[in-house]
């Protein structure tokens, strides 16, 4: 008496093929799930990237007798500078809050255009609130004394990047603003590379489930027991994948 394995065979496939549709499944819901939660992550910084702009800059320099300090910075948009300066040792100090494009003007000693409301003489503190527009600006810190003077300062702009006392570049500068919108379309790129790919394994999955599907169900015939295809009477190897018969 012969006994075909055919049906058996098919039934384990088609539970093997039920399982692997179950997994594709549960694979796109961790994945939408992932999605969802990176959107959510990068939902604050959507449409309110100069929300960035306002972090508060402060620090503490020491100025030699005869030079100056410069803190360049940027105005995302149109608005209030605020600033405070305190000298906390030394003499005083000169504050002058110029356009940078004035900024080679006034190491040259060449005439320069400075904000009166934003500049102060002979101060040992200096409060500003300057309403500017958007653009590059630098405030100047200028000891004329005798002494070095130890100062505080802090205001609420964007500073300038790759900016040094022995080199300025602006060609180096991004706003906060620029690199959190950078940061947004890189994760949405990714995100849109990830259900691309998603799709296109479903979608090959789906037509793999389909062509078995088709394949006609003979209880008298032979497959193979690693993949499934069916296999002639007088084959040795599966001609799908090389499997040799038993």
């Amino acid at each position: 008496m012969n006994v075909s394995l055919g049906s058996p065979r098919r039934a384990c496939r088609n539970a093997l093929e039920s399982a692997s549709s179950r997994k594709t499944s549960h694979s796109l819901s961790v994945s939408a799930t992932c999605l969802l939660a990176l959107f959510l992550t990068f939902l604050p910084f959507i449409g309110s990237a100069t929300a960035a702009d306002g972090f508060e800059v402060n620090g503490t320099v020491s100025i030699q007798p005869g030079y100056y300090n410069k803190l360049p910075f940027a105005m995302a948009t149109d608005g209030v500078f605020e600033f405070d300066i305190e000298v906390r040792s030394g003499p005083d100090i000169d504050v002058i809050l110029i356009p940078y494009s004035d900024l080679s003007d006034y190491q040259n000693g060449n005439s320069f255009t400075y904000y009166p409301s934003g500049s102060f003489s002979d101060c040992d503190e200096a409060d500003g609130n300057v309403y500017l527009d958007s653009g590059t600006y630098c405030l100047i810190l200028s000891n004329d004394g005798s002494t070095t003077a130890s100062v505080h300062y802090s205001y609420t702009p964007t500073p300038l990047q790759g900016d040094s006392d022995t080199g300025d570049n602006l060609d180096d500068y991004f706003s906060s603003s620029a690199i959190v919108m950078v940061i947004v379309m890189v994760a949405l790129l990714f995100a849109v590379i990830c259900l691309v790919w998603i799709y296109y394994a479903y979608g090959k999955r789906k037509e793999e489930n389909l062509e078995r599907e088709r394949r006609p169900v003979d209880d008298d015939s032979k497959y193979c027991e690693r993949c499934g295809t069916p296999i002639p009477d007088d084959a040795t190897y599966c001609r799908k994948c090389g499997e040799r018969v038993k």
